[in-house]
């Protein structure tokens, strides 16, 4: 419920009322111990920042839901995983991976720094294995346009 508060105030631009919502969401479901909440949560906040142009602040956000992504795709699918995941849940793990990767990929461009098409290309490479040809189309899109910039600088 916060999280759906959260989003209509984001969408209204309502965006430190919104970036309240999602804090106190995070904290609901680091309580609950629900990982994908936990992440969910994390990239809204980080939306929510990147939107108040606190860049550091949005890349912090994304960057600790990138850590539980991966942590979360380890656990739960690597080597010595117990579980019995299926295919289905492989591949929403790592459209969450993609999909925060994303959002890092928009922080770096927004400082107009290089490490930007690095994200993009990693995003892009997840989304080729999952076959997803819209969200392959946007990125190849994107990445183009790294192409023919000759202004971006390294941060």
């Amino acid at each position: 419920m916060l999280n759906g508060i959260g989003i209509t105030r984001f969408a209204c631009g309502d965006f430190e009322e919104a970036l309240t919502e999602f804090e106190d969401s995070l904290a609901l479901w680091q309580d609950l111990g629900v990982s994908s909440g936990v992440t969910g949560a994390l990239n809204n906040i980080g939306s929510t920042y990147f939107a108040l142009n606190e860049f550091d602040n949005a890349l912090d956000a994304f960057e600790e839901a990138l850590e539980l992504h991966r942590a979360h795709l380890v656990e739960s699918f690597g080597p010595r995983s117990s579980y019995k995941q299926t295919s289905h849940e492989l591949k929403d793990a790592l459209k969450g991976v993609s999909d925060t990767l994303y959002h890092i990929a928009y922080v770096y461009n927004a400082r107009r720094s290089t490490a930007a098409k690095f994200y993009l290309e990693e995003a892009l490479r997840i989304q080729k294995t999952l076959d997803h040809a819209k969200e392959v189309k946007h990125i190849t899109n994107i990445l183009s346009l790294f192409e023919s910039a000759s202004d971006i600088i390294e941060v």
